[in-house]
């Protein structure tokens, strides 16, 4: 794994969605490592509420969360203009086609891959504004 850009993310405020604890555990390390501001959830529930009470600049999203999707927290980020990043065991063709537009960063990966999947999502979505 490539090492992780020390203050990528400096202040970042990321909503992470993911449903196993030790990749939780493990993202969030990554994430903190470059300066980004992590509310880790592991239920669809808490991340909406999350969403509905918080201010975020990227949603982290893994797709399959206990047998659900992530899809209503992403609708709901992006109705909060808040930009999206999925992040999942399986590539992009594995996505409803509506959500193909957006930056995927496949498990497992660094924290320089995760790093670029985010800052492209926010650059897409500053550049659609």
């Amino acid at each position: 794994m490539a090492a992780a850009v020390e203050g990528a993310l400096d202040a970042l405020r990321v909503l992470y969605l993911e449903d196993n604890a030790v990749i939780a555990m493990n993202f969030v390390a990554m994430l903190e490592e470059q300066g980004a501001i992590v509310a880790d959830h592991s239920t669809v529930v808490a991340a909406l509420k999350a969403l509905r009470d918080g201010d975020y600049d990227v949603a982290l999203l893994d797709v399959d969360i206990r047998g659900a999707t992530s899809f209503s927290v992403a609708e709901a980020a992006l109705s909060k203009d808040v930009a999206l990043v999925f992040v999942t065991g399986y590539g992009h063709e594995t996505l409803p086609a509506p959500w193909r537009e957006y930056p995927l960063c496949e498990k497992p990966c660094s924290g320089s891959e995760l790093s670029a999947a985010i800052q492209h999502a926010i650059a897409s979505k500053d550049r659609a504004r």
